[in-house]
């Protein structure tokens, strides 16, 4: 019952991000100087920020961007993990050594200054004019570069046991190329592994994306995503504590969500399972 309702919030949480526009009284830009650092009222029930800005209509469009920056990453990082894992598992020998020692590597590094060194690297390469296209972009690539190898260790490992299967065995002896047994006999058994993986990994990329707009280091004011009103209501938090409050508060509803969708996916798509909660 409980994913039941998670995946409804979430659905409302989504169609208030797709119909932004529609359901927010103000833009997310608009300032009014007469209304400053406000609290609930019956014009801005969520308040207002130091600039007057509605804050209802800040976290709905900030939605947008929370929301595809989480997704968007984390396909990019379950293809990634899914290529390498599967490259990684299937080969084996010097191949598979090589890669889980580069994987050693990378997870050796404090995920905090990897993703601050991915971002200034990011940063190098200016794709877009525009400030916030860029900096979109800059926060995507980082968090796709350092979310894959845990994707990639999960594959590479569901993929050695499968490859040690009869069928694969059946499938070499009658000379079936190697990219076609990945991609016919072994990727199809994990198909649902990935999904829960994939299932997991978007609340996590959305609270990273957050974690780095808080640090000033995604995206910059005046637009704004979960992180960005986090950072602002931070500097806030004595004075006007619905700053803070009210973003913190959807992002923890979206994380909750999404991890109960986690759950059922997990129990639903697991063989093993007798009970399916989803």
């Amino acid at each position: 019952m409980k994913n039941k309702w998670a995946l409804i919030i979430l659905i409302i949480i989504i169609l208030a991000a797709v119909f932004a526009p529609l359901i927010s009284p103000f833009s997310y830009e608009e300032q009014n100087l007469d209304r400053v650092l406000m609290g609930p009222n019956f014009i801005n029930f969520m308040g207002t920020d130091s600039l007057g800005r509605d804050l209802y209509s800040r976290i709905v469009f900030g939605s947008r961007v929370s929301l595809l920056v989480g997704l968007f990453t984390s396909i990019i990082a379950l293809i990634i993990g899914v290529f390498w894992g599967s490259v990684s598992g299937y080969v084996g020998g010097r191949v598979d050594n090589f890669f889980m020692r580069f994987f050693d590597i990378l997870q050796s590094v404090p995920t905090l200054v990897l993703m601050i060194l991915m971002t200034v690297f990011w940063s190098r390469f200016k794709v877009f004019e525009q400030a916030h296209l860029q900096s979109i972009f800059e926060v995507v690539m980082s968090l796709s570069i350092i979310t894959w190898i845990g994707i990639a260790r999960v594959v590479r490992a569901q993929v050695i046991e499968i490859k040690a299967q009869p069928y694969i065995d059946a499938a070499v002896a009658l000379g079936v190329k190697p990219i076609g047994i990945v991609l016919k006999h072994i990727l199809p058994n994990i198909l649902g592994s990935l999904i829960v993986l994939l299932s997991f990994q978007v609340p996590s990329n959305i609270m990273l994306e957050s974690f780095l707009s808080f640090l000033g280091l995604g995206l910059q004011p005046p637009y704004s995503s979960w992180g960005v009103l986090a950072n602002e209501g931070w500097r806030s938090l004595r004075s006007a504590p619905h700053l803070i409050v009210f973003p913190g508060f959807v992002l923890f509803i979206t994380m909750l969500c999404l991890n109960y969708i986690g759950d059922g996916l997990r129990d639903y798509l697991d063989p093993k399972s007798e009970i399916k909660n989803f």
